[in-house]
């Protein structure tokens, strides 16, 4: 895909979306966001870069006790998403299974932020 200096405006992601929180990309450019609602939950959308059709990428809210997806980032084939506003969990989601498994702390071996590209980066044990 080529860059282009045009900006388009694709709508809401994903019906009951309040805010974005954050966004993240892969290799092939589709982009992953998360979201707050408070009406539908905190939930993972995709943009398809061929497209540019956003859908749920589970058809659920990440965490069921939780309304928000405060950070994303695309590792290695996954997402990574943070939840929460009381609990605070971190789920690796695989976009193409939609499989997801919550990382729970003693996995989780350091965590960096790279600010140039908003993503997370996770070395797991």
């Amino acid at each position: 895909m080529i860059p282009s200096k045009e900006v388009t405006d694709l709508g809401v992601p994903l019906t009951g979306t309040e805010s974005i929180w954050s966004l993240t990309s892969d290799e092939n450019g589709n982009v992953y966001g998360g979201i707050y609602s408070a009406s539908v939950g905190g939930r993972v959308f995709k943009i398809d870069s061929q497209t540019l059709i956003s859908s749920d990428l589970l058809g659920e809210p990440v965490d069921d006790s939780e309304d928000y997806v405060r950070s994303i980032a695309y590792y290695d084939g996954y997402i990574y998403a943070g939840t929460g506003s009381t609990n605070g969990r971190v789920w690796k989601i695989n976009p193409n299974t939609k499989d997801k498994e919550r990382l729970v702390q003693r996995r989780i071996q350091f965590i960096m932020v790279n600010l140039t590209k908003w993503e997370l980066l996770m070395g797991l044990l």
